[in-house]
């Protein structure tokens, strides 16, 4: 799998970035080889090069991603989603060591699910005998994803939705919705700094113990978990401690979330942690904790 991603490929700066849109194209396109099927990276290439010169017209593409899985994505979402494609199924962000790539029979927690490439990849993983939860607040993205879920029945394990914020305690909070929808957030600041906020919506807050209860969980194997600037106040409650949870992949987004402040946290409740940051970017950094009792890879 070819890991040469240029800088600016993650988070997105999309098109009108200082990042050049045909360098920014290419870059994609050599990082999917190896990795997504040939025409599945035809296709989304040759469909930016549309977007170049006519523009967004919200067409839906279907395409076609590792482990025979098939997913649509809306034009609108390009190239960001093919990004987040490459960093789940190609340079595996989520799973850097051994032991956090899902088992069978394993529950998973995808909070942040977007259009569902994550929540197909554990799905995969966790087969008929796992589940994983896809939490989504954005009922846009959530229709995609519930879409792109019942593409691949028969090829994933059970999946469950859940369409609210987790958050650090229940209510009702404020979405503000960019136009790339996986950058997201309830924190103002961070939403205003990743893009536009085209829509802010109101949605309700669940809490992981809420989540426990609600989709009646015993314990969670995996947590995966991208917030958008609100890592520290979810990862707060005591929920998240070894006995409930085995493992945690944090995707962090400094200087809104601090990566040592919650390893430090993970570190106190008993787990072990490790801080990576996969490329050299300012806004993205991951935090892999896992149960001292777990065996680690």
């Amino acid at each position: 799998m070819n890991k040469d991603v240029l800088p600016g490929v993650w988070p997105a700066l999309a098109f009108g970035s200082n990042v050049d849109d045909l360098v920014y194209l290419e870059g994609l396109k050599r990082s999917s080889k190896g990795c997504l099927p040939s025409e599945s990276i035809e296709l989304l290439y040759s469909e930016c090069l549309r977007i170049l010169e006519e523009g967004y017209t919200g067409k839906m593409l279907k395409i076609r991603l590792p482990y025979g899985l098939t997913a649509t994505i809306p034009d609108t979402q390009l190239p960001e989603a093919w990004a987040n494609i490459l960093h789940v199924f190609c340079y595996r962000d989520y799973a850097r060591f051994e032991d956090f790539t899902p088992d069978y029979g394993w529950v998973v927690v995808d909070v942040g699910a977007y259009l569902g490439f994550y929540t197909l990849w554990a799905g995969v993983h966790v087969g008929d005998s796992g589940l994983v939860v896809a939490v989504e607040p954005n009922p846009t993205a959530r229709e995609i994803l519930l879409s792109n879920v019942s593409l691949n029945r028969g090829r994933i394990g059970r999946i469950a939705f859940d369409p609210r914020l987790v958050c650090g305690s229940p209510g009702i909070r404020r979405l503000y919705v960019t136009g790339y929808w996986a950058t997201s957030s309830i924190v103002r600041s961070y939403a205003e700094h990743m893009g536009d906020i085209e829509d802010t919506i109101l949605v309700p807050c669940t809490t992981l113990d809420e989540l426990f209860e609600d989709h009646n969980l015993e314990h969670i194997d995996l947590l995966k978990l991208d917030v958008e600037g609100a890592e520290e106040e979810v990862l707060a409650t005591p929920t998240v401690c070894p006995k409930k949870v085995a493992r945690i992949v944090v995707e962090v987004h400094p200087p809104w979330a601090k990566a040592e402040r919650l390893a430090k946290l993970l570190h106190s409740r008993g787990y072990r942690v490790d801080i990576i940051a996969p490329s050299e970017l300012e806004h993205q950094v991951f935090v892999y904790a896992i149960a001292s009792n777990q065996h680690v890879q």
